[in-house]
């Protein structure tokens, strides 16, 4: 993200302008998985929305360390910029009602939800061992192919099971702040694995020689 995502203007100038930007490294934490090397001079590669959500995650607090929105895994410009947008806009609201603060925080990522194509049986229904399998497993788009679609055209429930993979990840991240509505910072970094699961997952971007992106892939996966 720092050489993609962050590199668009309009990132940078709203990330600037309107929010506190922080970042913390999550190396050996037992929830984080594993990023493949790139060498420095390498041209970034593509990569799906949402891949390596157990390695990276955008995460926005108020300023008393409260979580209000969550998303898991990559995110190109065009995606940051739709979340902080949304991020915005509960903001807003939480400042304009702050007594109703949990349940606006629950309401509007509802609604969210419902703008990205989901319906309240989607969003209601009990997760299940093959939502959680479909939000966690690794995908083609944790390697850069863009099988799934962008998140203003989420799709119907009938699409390929990649693209499935992609709705699985987005609902899972939004009902993990509609189950946990303005948790403490501290308890979520106690537990981050409340949202991005126990398994264990590699990330990384179809960049550099091929080669060589081949052989760290064999290796992550043979548990080397």
């Amino acid at each position: 993200m720092r050489t993609v995502s962050f590199s668009k203007e309009s990132v940078r100038e709203t990330l600037k302008d309107d929010f506190v930007c922080t970042h913390s490294s999550i190396e050996g934490d037992r929830s984080a998985g594993h990023s493949l090397k790139h060498r420095p001079q390498d041209t970034p590669g593509l990569c799906g929305r949402g891949a390596g959500r157990q390695n990276v995650q955008t995460v926005f607090l108020t300023p008393n360390n409260e979580i209000f929105h969550v998303v898991t895994g990559f995110l190109d410009g065009d995606d940051l910029l739709e979340e902080t947008r949304f991020a915005k806009r509960v903001f807003r609201e939480l400042g304009r009602r702050p007594k109703q603060a949990a349940a606006m925080v629950v309401a509007l990522h509802t609604q969210r939800l419902r703008d990205l194509g989901f319906d309240m049986k989607e969003i209601q229904a009990p997760e299940n061992m093959m939502s959680e399998m479909l939000a966690t497993s690794f995908s083609p788009e944790d390697l850069g192919m863009q099988f799934g679609r962008k998140t203003s055209g989420i799709g119907s429930k009938n699409d390929n099971m990649f693209q499935q993979m992609n709705r699985q990840r987005i609902l899972k991240d939004h009902r993990f702040v509609m189950n946990n509505p303005l948790l403490e910072g501290a308890a979520f970094d106690a537990a981050p694995q409340e949202l991005v699961g126990r398994h264990s997952s590699f990330f990384g971007s179809a960049g550099g020689p091929q080669t060589e992106f081949i052989q760290q892939m064999n290796q992550r996966m043979q548990g080397r």
